[in-house]
Order: structure tokens, then C-alpha cells, then sequence
């Protein structure tokens, strides 16, 4: 016993016809919406106090994609500095000062910070525009940067002792070299969520092959 199948050709052919082109475009559209997913993925975390100081490396996450590569991190054009500071919160290490690295001290009433919580300005900077941060000047002692009220009265005498009364503020702490740890902030959301990736991939291709 057989079965006989008549196979139409030119309604394969026009059944196929532009498969290719859907698939590229479809390709194209599907891991563009996976990097915007797995960018939504890598910033979420992102906060005030966790991978979060000025927000110029929040706004330098995005995606990319070249035929079929999608690079997802830090792929927009930034500065040098914010590709060290993406670099070494990623892999971690150890940053060293010359001789001291100012690190902004995060608390209620630091002039140096906005009402959004971001500190974006370096202490020479503070030194150097004190009246823009209510102070009259700037002084160190004690592995601390202190800021002077612009309401002071009085001249300076050596020590701490010589500006009680005048409610000095801390504003950064002086330290030679810093830690960071490891926080893997790209790798980890991309590897946990490789099979929400593959479901972009398999929608886009049964939607070129019209399904």
C-alpha cells in the first residue's frame, strides 16, 4: 500500500519567499528587547549607597547589537574615569590615592550632596567653591576634610578646638587606598536570565516562519 503526495513547488516557494529577510529583522527586533530587558535587569540593583553615587554609571549601561551579538554593559561612549570605576566594581580591587583619596561622606546635612542623595563633585573642587556649598572654606585634620560655615566669625586656631561653636561639617574622609569588592553587577543578571534570552530568540524565528 502507498500513499501518494503532491507537493505544489511554487507554493513552497511562495511560502518560504522572504524567510531570510523576516528572520534577520525578527532576529534583530527580538535581541534588541532582550538587551533593554537584561539592562533593566543590571540596573535595578543600582541604588544610593549600592553602585550609586553620582549615577553616571547607572545612565552608561546599555546594549548593543551586531548582527548576531548582543553586547550588553557599559557600551556607550563615557569617560575614561567611569570605565575605571565600571571596571573595578565589577572585578573588584584596590584603588590607591596620591597620596589620599577623598571619599564623600554620605549623611544628612552634607552640603556636598543633592537632595537626590549624588554627590558628583571632587573635594579640590569644594576647596575651591566653598560658597557654593554654604561654607566659608574647607580645612583638613584627622583623615577628615571639614568644611567651615560661610556663618562663621572668627579666625582659625590650631585644632579642632579652635572651631567649636562653629558646627564644622565632615565632608570627606581621607583614606590612602580603598577595597572594593567584587560585585559581578553584568555577569550575574545576564547568566540568570540566558533562558528569557532563548524565549526572545524562538518567538522571534516562529513569528518569521509565520507560526
Amino acid at each position: 500500500m502507498a500513499a501518494g503526495l503532491k507537493i505544489d513547488a511554487q507554493q513552497v516557494a511562495d511560502r518560504f519567499a522572504g524567510v531570510k529577510e523576516r528572520l534577520e529583522r525578527s532576529r534583530a527586533k527580538a535581541l534588541n528587547e532582550a538587551g533593554k530587558y537584561l539592562v533593566g535587569q543590571i540596573v535595578r540593583p543600582m541604588r544610593k549607597g549600592y553602585l550609586q553615587l553620582t549615577g553616571r554609571l547607572k545612565s552608561s549601561i546599555g546594549h548593543e547589537v551586531q548582527g548576531n551579538r548582543l553586547d550588553v554593559g557599559v557600551v556607550r561612549p563615557v569617560a575614561g574615569d567611569v570605565l575605571r570605576y565600571a571596571g573595578i566594581q565589577h572585578e573588584g580591587g584596590t584603588i590607591t590615592g596620591k597620596p589620599f583619596l577623598a571619599i564623600p561622606l554620605d549623611y544628612p546635612g552634607n552640603p556636598i550632596f543633592t537632595k537626590a542623595g549624588v554627590s558628583a563633585v571632587k573635594a579640590s573642587f569644594v576647596r575651591d567653591n566653598p560658597g557654593q556649598f554654604g561654607l566659608k572654606g574647607t580645612f583638613a585634620a584627622k583623615g577628615v576634610i571639614f568644611g567651615v560655615p560661610a556663618n562663621a566669625v572668627g579666625k582659625r586656631r590650631k585644632g579642632l578646638g579652635g572651631f567649636k561653636g562653629w558646627n564644622i561639617i565632615a565632608l570627606f574622609a581621607l583614606k590612602r587606598s580603598v577595597t572594593i569588592r567584587a560585585k559581578r553587577y553584568v555577569v550575574g543578571p545576564v547568566t540568570e536570565n540566558v533562558g528569557r534570552v532563548r524565549d526572545y530568540i524562538a518567538r522571534a524565528v516562529k513569528e518569521a516562519l509565520g507560526g
